[in-house]
């Protein structure tokens, strides 16, 4: 819980799980996204988040061609944004 707290007070943007959001994750569940995780993704999504970072590969297969978003694992999101090859 410690870790979240610490998140949270990095975050600019606080998203609540409301029509707009469920709206996304309804259909990810669909899909066979974990609904904990359709929550998480589709709270970036609306929240305009410019990447979505995961270590989940499942995850990561299922969302990357579905959302408005970049989806990147933790190495990968760091070379993208330190520019460490052509985005």
């Amino acid at each position: 819980m410690q870790a979240i707290s610490q998140w949270r007070a990095l975050a600019i943007n606080h998203v609540m799980a409301g029509p707009d959001v469920l709206a996304i994750a309804t259909p990810l569940v669909a899909s066979g996204v974990h609904a904990f995780d359709a929550l998480h993704v589709a709270s970036a999504v609306v929240g305009q988040a410019d990447l979505f970072i995961t270590t989940d590969d499942r995850l990561f297969k299922r969302v990357r061609h579905l959302l408005d978003v970049k989806v990147f694992f933790p190495a990968d999101a760091l070379a993208f944004l330190e520019n460490w090859y052509e985005h």
